[in-house]
């Protein structure tokens, strides 16, 4: 027996010698052959057995709690990885739309602006021909004629002034 728990050093295997405890410590003047009948070898034996398939499920039951607390550690874990990863997408997705919203505003609104800045300078040229009507209607037939003379000599002007910047531009580039 002491084979058995001391040699293999097993915890597990101790509780055997003191089932047999009893057998063991009997002195040899007081050990008769009755104390070692079958029947009392088979109750310590049983009880041995009983110890032993105690402890078994003892350790049985000791590892599956371990196994499922680390089972449910590593699950927690994985799931705060997954929803660390999900915040993290969601947060930039969130700032990409709202860039995208932001920059499609200000492009609306800088489309607003022009179209309201051609309106005001379609406006004003056409109150400058309308009171170019009016100014035209009012003078007389020979200066009418010299007016029309300088407007297509400020035409020319600028035209030729575009051709030159024209011109260098493409030069020099």
């Amino acid at each position: 027996v002491r084979a058995a728990t001391g040699a293999a050093g097993q915890r597990g295997f101790s509780f055997v010698s003191g089932a047999f405890s009893g057998l063991l410590s009997l002195s040899p003047s007081r050990a008769r052959f009755d104390d070692f009948s079958p029947k009392m070898f088979s109750q310590h034996h049983s009880s041995a057995l009983n110890a032993v398939e105690d402890h078994r499920r003892e350790m049985d039951a000791a590892a599956i709690k371990i196994q499922s607390r680390y089972r449910g550690h590593n699950l927690r874990k994985n799931r705060k990885e997954e929803y660390d990863a999900a915040s993290k997408l969601q947060a930039r997705y969130r700032g990409f739309s709202t860039r995208k919203k932001v920059g499609d505003t200000k492009a609306r609104h800088a489309e607003t602006l022009a179209y309201d800045k051609a309106q005001r300078e379609r406006q004003f040229r056409m109150k400058q021909r309308e009171e170019q009507k009016a100014m035209l209607l009012d003078l007389p037939a020979g200066e009418v004629e010299d007016w029309q003379r300088e407007q297509e000599h400020v035409a020319a002007t600028t035209v030729q002034a575009n051709w030159k910047r024209h011109r260098a531009v493409k030069d020099f580039g």
